[in-house]
C-alpha cells in the first residue's frame, strides 16, 4: 500500500554503479525527501555494493531493470493448462479437479530447483484431461486418491 510517487525515484548513475542480488536485502529508500541505500551487512572500502530489487522472477527483473540473476530463487516458469470445454465429460473432470484443489483453469509454477515438486503437481491434472473412456472416468470420479494416479 504504498503509493506509485514513493516506489520510484531518479537516482543519477545509481543503477552503473550498483549490482543486484535476489537475495540480498540492501535497497534504495525515500528518507525525508532523499534517497537512501539502506544496506544489509557492513561494507568495507572497495567492496561491491548489491542492491536487492524485491522478490522478482528474472523476467520481471529484465523488463524493469534490464538485468537477469542467475541464482534467482525467485524466477518460475508459469504454465497454464485448461480442461477443454468440448470435451463431453467436461463437467465430471472439473469436479474432479475441484476435489483435488485445482480449478478448470490451473495455473502451474515451476521453480529453479524444484521443478520435480511441479512436475509431480502438474502430471494427475494433465492426465485427469486426457481421460476419454467414460469407465475411467467413472473409475477416477469414485477414488479418493490423487486426480489421476
Amino acid at each position: 500500500n504504498v503509493s506509485l510517487a514513493r516506489r520510484f525515484a531518479l537516482v543519477p548513475l545509481g543503477p552503473p554503479l550498483l549490482a543486484y542480488c535476489s537475495n540480498c536485502k540492501a535497497m534504495l529508500s525515500a528518507v525525508d525527501g532523499a534517497v537512501e541505500l539502506v544496506v544489509d551487512r557492513p561494507y568495507k572500502a572497495g567492496d561491491p555494493i548489491v542492491v536487492w530489487c524485491g522478490p522478482q522472477p528474472n523476467t520481471k527483473l529484465l523488463t524493469n531493470y534490464g538485468f537477469v540473476d542467475e541464482d534467482n530463487s525467485n524466477d518460475r516458469l508459469i504454465v497454464e493448462v485448461a480442461l477443454s470445454t468440448e470435451d463431453p465429460q467436461y463437467q465430471d473432470k472439473r469436479m474432479v479437479a475441484q476435489r483435488n484443489g485445482k480449478l478448470s483453469i490451473q495455473t502451474f509454477y515451476v521453480y529453479t530447483g524444484k521443478e520435480r515438486e511441479a512436475v509431480s503437481d502438474m502430471i494427475p491434472y494433465m492426465r485427469l484431461g486426457y481421460v476419454t473412456d467414460p469407465s475411467e472416468m467413472q473409475s477416477v470420479i469414485s477414488s479418493q486418491g490423487p486426480v489421476c494416479p
